[in-house]
């Protein structure tokens, strides 16, 4: 919000908490009309939306898995597991953010393979 509640993401975001199907202008309208009733300055107006709207429930705990081992979800993954994973993958795909695409990751020899293992150790 930095201070500055007319701005286009401000605006957008008042605009679907107030109502979705009004215009810009007749949000503005509203957002004057609910800043000069408010009491406080624009920064803490701000908060107080941010806190009421988007604030985040707390975070929850959880316990430790109590329940008996299972080896085999426990187990580190075989080459032959990936190398079979990376066979099933699509190669027309788009790079990710990384700039690996899915041909590289296909086409890997075996000393590859086994580097994409070598995490487990």
């Amino acid at each position: 919000m930095d201070g500055n509640i007319n701005t286009g993401k401000t605006c957008k975001i008042l605009k679907h908490l107030l109502d979705p199907s009004a215009t810009r202008t007749a949000v503005k309208a509203e957002i004057t009309k609910i800043r000069h009733r408010y009491k406080g300055n624009i920064h803490q107006m701000g908060d107080e939306i941010v806190k009421l709207y988007l604030g985040r429930p707390p975070a929850v705990e959880h316990q430790e898995h109590s329940g008996s081992p299972n080896e085999g979800l426990d187990r580190d993954f075989s080459q032959q597991e990936i190398r079979a994973a990376l066979q099933t993958i699509q190669t027309k795909s788009a790079a990710g953010p990384d700039k690996v695409s899915n041909k590289m990751l296909r086409n890997r020899d075996d000393q590859g393979t086994s580097r994409l293992t070598d995490f487990n150790d």
